[in-house]
């Protein structure tokens, strides 16, 4: 993680050599034009840790049309998120994706309490817990 915070992740440094070959040759070379290269820069889950000591929610919305954003702020003793969709995209549904994430997290805390009680990890049911309904918090981008 550390080596994507200090900025050696690839995905920076492609895109500034796109802009780099735009500015200075008039032209984008044609790896750049493939396919693939666009959608590796479409990213449906687009997240971000936003640390900080405030006790405030910092969101974002997604970068693709069918897309989701999630920042998160870990805490002491919890993890703050914001959940964003856009409400013209059938395929999205904020409240669903935050449900969801809640039910994996209490998975994982099931997991977790069960490993620190010497339980065997045989023992961890994959059955997903009930999930209660959220408050109206989560909200679509326009």
């Amino acid at each position: 993680m550390n080596y994507t915070s200090n900025g050696f992740g690839p995905e920076n440094h492609l895109r500034a050599l796109r802009e780099l070959s735009r500015i200075h040759f008039g032209k984008i070379p044609a790896i750049f034009r493939e396919k693939s290269f666009s959608e590796y820069g479409n990213y449906r889950l687009s997240t971000s840790q936003l640390a900080t000591n405030a006790d405030i929610l910092i969101g974002y919305g997604p970068v693709v049309n069918d897309g989701y954003g999630c920042s998160y702020s870990p805490k002491k003793n919890q993890i703050l998120f914001c959940v964003s969709s856009f409400f013209s995209a059938k395929e999205t549904s904020s409240d669903f994706f935050a449900r969801s994430l809640e039910g994996s997290l209490l998975q994982m805390r099931e997991l977790c309490l069960r490993m620190n009680a010497n339980e065997s990890s045989a023992t961890f049911s994959a059955r997903s817990p009930e999930i209660p309904p959220l408050p109206t918090t989560t909200s679509k981008t326009s």
